[in-house]
């Protein structure tokens, strides 16, 4: 009789683990399903705000290249416009030797 009782408890206290897993199995799988929601959330932000970065990046880059042309031909412009009128001078100097020269002979 005893041992009956025993055994009796013992099933009940394996009926009460067993429903005690299965509930912390069905509470450890909505934790789960509610991590990997959270996690898809937080992966979606952090995409838009790369994407948003990115073009950011892209446009700076942008503009870096404009400005860089820009001083470029800023430096370019005194010097050519200074090659131009030495080009000019030469030819003129060039000119006078030649009238010169003919006039000579």
């Amino acid at each position: 009789m005893k041992s009956d009782s025993e055994h009796y408890g013992n099933i009940e206290e394996i009926q009460k683990l067993r429903d005690r897993i299965f509930h912390l199995q069905h509470v450890n799988t909505a934790l789960q399903k509610t991590m990997d929601v959270g996690l898809k959330a937080e992966l979606g932000k952090t995409l838009q705000e790369k994407e948003l970065i990115e073009e950011r990046l892209k446009s700076m880059a942008e503009k870096l290249r404009n400005k860089s042309h820009e001083v470029q031909m800023l430096m370019g412009q005194p010097n050519d416009a200074i090659a131009q009128r030495e080009n000019i001078e030469e030819s003129r100097y060039k000119r006078i030797e030649e009238l010169e020269k003919d006039l000579v002979d």
